[in-house]
C-alpha cells in the first residue's frame, strides 16, 4: 500500500517541480520494493502447507500494460508479488519530465511509466 502513496507522491512532486522530494520518495519506494522481493521470496521457500502452496500456484486471469495496450494474460500469487515489486521498482526510475507529463498512452510511454 505505501508503494501506491509513494508513486502518488512521486507525480505530486514532479508536477510540483520538488526534485528534492521526489527522489527522496523514489528511494523509498525502491529500497521498499527491494525488501518486498526479498520476503516474497523468503515466504514463498518456507510454504509448509499443501493450501498455501495450491494459492501461490493457481492462475486467474489478469490484463497486462504492454508497448500495443492491455493484453490478457495469466498470473498466480507467485507471480503477483513479485511482479509488483518489479514494477513498482520501475516506476520509481521514471524520470521527472516523463512522470510530469499527464499523457499515459501506453503506446507512447516508457516501461517506468507503464508501470505507475
Amino acid at each position: 500500500v505505501n508503494s501506491a502513496f509513494w508513486l502518488r507522491s512521486l507525480m505530486m512532486a514532479a508536477h510540483a517541480g520538488n526534485f528534492g522530494d521526489f527522489a527522496s520518495v523514489s528511494l523509498k519506494n525502491e529500497k521498499a520494493m527491494q525488501m518486498l522481493m526479498k520476503d516474497h521470496a523468503a515466504n514463498f521457500k518456507l510454504i509448509n502447507s499443501g493450501d498455501v502452496r495450491a494459492f501461490y500456484h493457481t492462475d486467474r486471469a489478469v490484463y497486462v500494460p504492454t508497448v500495443v495496450g492491455w493484453r490478457p494474460g495469466v498470473m498466480n500469487y507467485w507471480n503477483f508479488g513479485t511482479e509488483l515489486g518489479r514494477m513498482s521498482r520501475l516506476a520509481s526510475a521514471i524520470p521527472v519530465a516523463e512522470i510530469a507529463d499527464n499523457d499515459f498512452t501506453l503506446l507512447k510511454t516508457s516501461e517506468e511509466k507503464r508501470s505507475v
